[in-house]
């Protein structure tokens, strides 16, 4: 009875299978793109428990002055004036210095319908809207959008 060909195949087997305890697989997630001196990543898409499809993000900022957020969306088609109240309003609104960054879950919408969470593919829009801190009128808001993609995980 031969032992090698066992051998090398248990060996190969114990092998595979530390590979994959060591090296596991990244969550899926989201790609998300903004414009320079902003930043989306890491982002995640997944089903709430209401039925309803999330993007689950940080937003980074490497702006020279500190910013103000207002309002934050994910939107199926690309933003319009009255989405910035179709968004998440942010409470107590984010301030963020150069270099930092804040993490945001906001329900993803087709215009005003929250977007079903059937698995599959999404593509879409992120939005913020922004001021900077030293902006003389807060009335008057910038906007920041980035392109997401990606596959709606669990």
């Amino acid at each position: 009875m031969r032992f090698g060909p066992r051998i090398f195949l248990l060996f190969s087997f114990i092998l595979l299978l530390f590979a994959g305890c060591a090296f596991p697989r990244p969550e899926s997630g989201a790609q998300c793109i903004m414009e320079q001196g902003f930043t989306c990543e890491p982002a995640r898409l997944f089903n709430g428990t209401n039925g309803t499809t999330y993007l689950d993000f940080t937003f980074g900022t490497t702006q020279a002055q500190r910013i103000v957020v207002w309002e934050a969306a994910c939107t199926l088609a690309p933003p319009q004036p009255q989405d910035e109240k179709n968004g998440l309003n942010v409470s107590g609104n984010v301030v963020l210095a150069p270099g930092s960054a804040h993490r945001f879950a906001v329900q993803c919408k087709d215009g005003y319908a929250p977007v079903s969470s059937a698995a599959g593919n999404f593509t879409g829009y992120v939005t913020l809207w922004y001021n900077y801190e030293n902006d003389l009128d807060y009335t008057i808001t910038r906007q920041e959008t980035g392109n997401v993609s990606g596959t709606i995980g669990g």
